[in-house]
């Protein structure tokens, strides 16, 4: 099984290890999509969640369906959405991401 977490313990000072779970990345993808007007994502139900993160080792992987407005240019404004996901979990956890994978299941009218 997979952990749930990233440890990440600090060189400098030896005070113990911070661990940051999965739904921390989860979250941070969620409110990064939610800024922007263009998409939105589906509902979550008991058995679909639209964003979801991997963990394996110091390594994760977001992945995400969501909808874009009709009209919009799909893979110019995914890419800046990966951008802007990576940048807020950097920004947020100092950890780089290794892969987002964005799914877009449906248009906005």
């Amino acid at each position: 099984m997979a952990n749930e977490y990233i440890a990440i313990k600090d060189e400098k000072d030896e005070m113990g290890i911070v661990a940051i779970t999965r739904q921390v990345f989860e979250s941070i993808a969620g409110l990064s999509v939610s800024e922007e007007s263009i998409f939105e994502l589906p509902e979550s139900t008991p058995f679909y969640h639209p964003v979801s993160c991997k963990v394996n080792h110091k390594e994760f992987s977001v992945s995400l369906d969501v909808k874009i407005r009709f009209g919009s240019n799909v893979v110019s404004e995914c890419s800046k959405l990966q951008e802007k996901i990576h940048s807020a979990i950097a920004q947020m956890t100092d950890l780089n991401c290794r892969n987002i994978d964005i799914r877009v299941i449906g248009f906005l009218f």
